[in-house]
């Protein structure tokens, strides 16, 4: 499963919540009538309040995580003046020796 954008776990809720409580709603009455339609409402409120801070907070997480990538690629193509930096996938490893001088410094106690 992918996340395209901020919002998609809200639009899950939202679009689980309505399609079983708009029929409930329909189907009952008297006050569990009321209270659901106060969820609805609620809901319904809590997603416009989540868009509306991610809009003016931090409007590039609206964004979907394809548009970002894209974006991100295109802007490291179009930089100039920067030498290219490649990876020398061939050149020997170098050993990390504090991680190596803990494990052989617990063999000398055992």
């Amino acid at each position: 499963m992918t996340t395209k954008s901020v919002m998609s776990p809200m639009l899950w809720l939202l679009g689980i919540s309505l399609t079983t409580l708009l029929p409930t709603i329909y189907f009952t009455t008297g006050h569990i009538q009321e209270l659901l339609t106060y969820s609805v409402v609620v809901i319904i409120a809590a997603a416009l309040v989540f868009f509306a801070y991610f809009a003016i907070k931090e409007p590039d997480r609206l964004q979907s995580e394809d548009y970002l990538i894209e974006q991100r690629r295109i802007a490291l193509l179009g930089e100039t003046g920067r030498p290219l930096t490649t990876i020398d996938l061939t050149a020997d490893q170098t050993p990390n020796i504090f991680v190596e001088g803990d494990a052989a410094g617990a063999d000398k106690n055992a």
